[in-house]
């Protein structure tokens, strides 16, 4: 309850500015949107179309497509329409069924729409661990995220778990 209210004030807030706007830059970042989706389905393509003029962007974040489409199949088909990119991890067929079908092919590509989605479709089934797609409109480009020093992290910890244990203390 309180995630879609804040969510829907927030976002019909900043899209009262006026425009072109003079004041600083927003970007909305919301992880697990599913949760917000049916709260903002009718005003996140407001955002999407004339966010630009106000100085508004939108950084969406879920696992699960399936989810945001149960939640409010809008508020998907305006993200992955309107969204200038998209990054995408390993996801589960029927994440991957809902974005291959939004992508369509570059100017002057001859090759079948159904090839081009079979293909991203099994690009998105089989991606290995730490390797996303990211989707803009007539490209895409793999890439791997940094690796983490997780040994390096555990040796830190141990070299200081007296200030860690008072921490945890207080």
């Amino acid at each position: 309850f309180w995630a879609n209210l804040f969510g829907r004030l927030i976002v019909e807030h900043l899209m009262a500015r006026p425009s072109p706007c003079t004041e600083h830059r927003v970007r909305i970042a919301i992880d697990e949107v599913q949760v917000v989706a049916a709260a903002l389905a009718d005003i996140i393509g407001d955002v999407f179309a004339r966010g630009r003029s106000k100085k508004v962007a939108a950084c969406l974040a879920s696992q699960s497509t399936v989810g945001l489409k149960t939640a409010s199949p809008t508020f998907l088909t305006t993200i992955l329409t309107n969204a200038p990119a998209k990054f995408v991890g390993r996801v589960a067929v029927a994440d991957a069924e809902l974005i291959a079908r939004f992508i369509a092919p570059s100017a002057g590509v001859e090759e079948p729409v159904g090839r081009i989605r079979q293909r991203l479709f099994s690009q998105l089934v089989s991606l290995p661990d730490r390797r996303f797609v990211q989707i803009r409109p007539g490209e895409r480009a793999l890439f791997r995220t940094a690796d983490v020093p997780v040994e390096a992290w555990y040796t830190a910890a141990e070299r200081n778990s007296g200030a860690l244990k008072v921490v945890d203390e207080r």
